[in-house]
C-alpha cells in the first residue's frame, strides 16, 4: 500500500536536522518508492511544492516555508503524533534496515 506523499515528506524532515528544498524533498520521497509521487506527475517537485504550500491536519499547518523554495515541519512534535506520519517512520526505518 501506498503512503501519503506528505506524510513520507514529514518523516523525511523529522529525521533531518535542517529544512530541505522542495526538489531536494521530493527525489528524496521518490527515492523511498513509498508513494505514487513520480509515477503519475510530469512535475513531482512542483506536485509536493503545492502539497507542502497547504498540507493542514487537524486545522494546523504540517509544513511551514523557511526560505525561498525550503520547507520544515511547523511544529516537529505535532507532525509524529500523526498517524500517517507514524506510518510513514516505521515504513522508513525498515527501508533502512533492508
Amino acid at each position: 500500500m501506498k503512503l501519503n506523499s506528505w506524510a513520507v515528506a514529514a518523516a523525511i524532515l523529522l529525521k533531518s536536522e535542517h529544512c530541505k528544498h522542495f526538489e531536494e524533498l521530493a527525489q528524496e520521497v521518490m527515492r523511498t518508492k513509498l508513494t505514487v509521487l513520480g509515477e503519475k506527475s510530469p512535475t513531482p517537485a512542483q506536485t509536493l511544492g503545492s502539497i507542502l504550500r497547504r498540507e493542514e491536519r487537524q486545522g494546523h499547518k504540517v509544513f511551514e516555508k523557511q526560505g525561498d523554495g525550503y520547507y520544515g515541519l511547523a511544529d516537529r512534535q505535532f507532525a509524529q503524533s500523526l498517524r500517517d506520519v507514524q506510518e510513514a517512520i516505521l515504513r522508513l526505518e525498515g527501508l533502512s534496515s533492508d
